[in-house]
């Protein structure tokens, strides 16, 4: 019987509810503002990173569950299923590759694929101070615009592991475990990306601000010197 030593679990959901007034205050994108489920997919694999299990379900339809036979002894061909529907499912959205690529090397994501969608910081606080200024990578109201086709992926990958192989579905559930997992979300490279022309202008003058704050406080300070 197969031992299992590592195992990767993983949900993609399309479409992203964001609040009414999210485009103002643009702080959060979490797993609460998920929509619709599109891929649920959890595989192990033994120490020498051979799937030997995997179970997956797509866009709604049956559950399905595989796992290593003594004819196919290099599991070359456990995955084939899987991949397939996940490139069927892939072609709604941009290339046919795009969700195996999130589902295995999410770090390896090209352009053509999509684009991750992260947060970034426009001005650092000072220590102590929760003042910050945070934004997005792609602008906000382009994230509003395109909400549906959003992809949003939590993804777990553990090692270390040493139990037997499940031989069902049920007993493949019950090995799935439970711990932190990391978040990515995807603009699918089919959905085109609007250039956000408020945000140089806002910037400015932001900081434009900061600059006269920071003379009438020389002034302040030098009178009362």
């Amino acid at each position: 019987m197969p031992t299992v030593s590592s195992r990767v679990v993983a949900e993609i959901y399309r479409g992203i509810e964001f609040p009414g007034d999210w485009i103002d205050k643009p702080d959060v994108l979490n797993l609460g503002m998920a929509r619709n489920l599109l891929v649920s997919e959890a595989a192990l694999f033994d120490d020498n990173l051979k799937p030997i299990a995997v179970c997956w379900r797509v866009d709604g339809r049956e559950e399905r569950f595989v796992h290593a036979q003594s004819s196919d002894p290099d599991g070359s061909s456990l995955l084939d299923q899987l991949h397939r529907d996940l490139s069927d499912e892939s072609l709604h959205l941009g290339p046919a590759d795009l969700l195996a690529t999130m589902l295995w090397a999410p770090d390896e994501l090209r352009s053509d694929q999509g684009q991750p969608v992260h947060q970034i910081v426009f001005a650092q606080g000072r220590p102590g101070y929760n003042s910050s200024m945070t934004g997005w990578n792609i602008p906000a109201r382009t994230l509003v615009a395109k909400a549906g086709d959003l992809l949003f992926m939590t993804r777990r990958a553990d090692d270390g592991l040493v139990f037997p192989m499940p031989t069902d579905l049920e007993e493949m559930h019950r090995k799935l475990g439970s711990g932190d997992q990391k978040i990515l979300i995807v603009m699918p490279g089919g959905v085109a990306i609007t250039t956000d022309t408020q945000i140089g202008r806002k910037m400015a003058l932001l900081f434009g601000g900061l600059i006269v704050l920071g003379a009438l406080i020389s002034a302040f300070l030098l009178r009362q010197g």
